[in-house]
């Protein structure tokens, strides 16, 4: 085997050599790669800092996300479908329209964009403005919060796949807002970003409730029932930053998978990369600008009893970058993690139908998400009766 050529980032020996270094090499062990890469607190704008030219080994060792893909498709054509919310107040007709279409959207697609959402535009771009203005500080200025522990309110690091175990090509900020005020992110969110995020959250969080009662009436429901059932009091935004990749046929960005929670409204800039699997065909979700990105869950597929359907999606890497996105997730509060959720059943028993679920709470979903089956399993099939 020829000698690798290494770049040394923290202490931390980044492989360069792509062709001789492989998971089957006796000599290679990807686990105490990645463990040293947690432990010299390593990202990947860190790492193209250091000067690399190439994609480093540890993060091509991917190949079982491509597999089960050779015989699938791509439409380059087709778009995810957009809704214009204008006119969605009152009881009129405009309104009617606008329910039917967010009920086909959740039906057949889970995933549509939002025009007319009511969030300014420069309120999304300073959000993301922030993500990048924190992830392009010194190092030494984000270290404190470099943490893989999932319980943090606050917490900055290298994303790694967890079924694969592999590093994927972007960096991760996350800020757990809960169901508190804004105001109270002043304890933990950094200065640089907190009041872009904390604005942000604030429009989005109006704008969840306007999404719950337009997906309440298109499930036939009461138009607060989403609203006041506890299954989106909380919320949680995840940042991602993606430099320019070397060779973006060699990695992935974010490896597919549906969410684990009930709702997403995702934005991004306009280097694409997202790409949404429908009807056995990979779509790209390309920017649009002012658009917001409405993303079903898997637990509100599972409590509309399979009427709404969460989406499989992924990122694949850029040449061009950084690209830049934010997820803000919506899921039960800390105290109601342990609540069981369930279809409901004005959804079913009007037809003599039955549950296609088992109840199941937040934390006992996330314990099973996503470590069960392979890299874009739903989990869901888990709970079914």
């Amino acid at each position: 085997m020829s000698l690798s050529s290494v770049s040394q980032v923290s202490g931390f020996n980044v492989n360069m050599n792509m062709n001789s270094m492989s998971l089957k090499d006796s000599n290679y062990s990807k686990e105490e790669e990645v463990n040293e890469m947690k432990k010299a607190k390593a990202t990947v704008k860190h790492i193209i800092d250091s000067g690399i030219t190439q994609v480093p080994t540890i993060f091509t060792n991917q190949t079982e996300l491509w597999q089960d893909e050779s015989t699938e498709t791509y439409n380059h054509d087709l778009q995810v479908p957009v809704i214009d919310l204008r006119g969605f107040e009152g009881e009129g007709k405009r309104r009617r329209e606008i329910v039917a279409e967010i009920l086909d959207a959740s039906k057949t697609w889970g995933i549509f964009k939002v025009v007319g959402h009511g969030v300014p535009k420069e309120i999304i771009n300073d959000m993301l403005g922030g993500v990048r203005k924190f992830n392009e500080q010194p190092m030494e200025l984000k270290t404190e919060y470099y943490s893989h522990d999932p319980t943090k309110k606050v917490r900055y690091h290298l994303s790694i796949n967890p079924i694969s175990f592999d590093p994927v090509w972007k960096d991760t900020f996350s800020a757990h807002y809960e169901d508190q005020p804004v105001e109270n992110s002043e304890a933990f969110v950094p200065s640089i970003c907190r009041k872009e995020m904390s604005d942000y959250v604030t429009y989005a969080t109006e704008l969840k409730e306007t999404i719950s009662e337009l997906m309440s009436e298109a499930l036939g429901l009461t138009s607060d029932y989403l609203r006041t059932s506890g299954c989106m009091e909380a919320r949680k935004l995840v940042s991602h930053y993606s430099p320019p990749c070397p060779d973006p046929s060699l990695t992935m960005s974010t490896s597919k998978h549906s969410d684990p929670f009930f709702l997403t409204f995702l934005v991004q800039n306009n280097v694409n990369g997202l790409q949404a699997h429908h009807e056995n065909q990979w779509i790209d979700v390309t920017f649009e600008d002012d658009a917001i990105l409405v993303v079903i869950g898997d637990l509100l597929q599972l409590i509309s009893n399979d009427v709404f359907k969460s989406t499989v999606h992924r990122v694949v890497p850029s040449s061009e970058g950084p690209r830049l996105s934010s997820g803000a997730f919506f899921l039960p509060s800390t105290k109601n993690h342990s609540r069981t959720y369930g279809p409901i059943k004005e959804l079913y028993e009007h037809n003599n139908g039955a549950p296609v679920y088992k109840e199941t709470s937040f934390i006992e979903y996330i314990k099973t998400f996503p470590r069960k089956g392979p890299c874009g399993y739903k989990t869901l099939s888990k709970f079914w009766v």
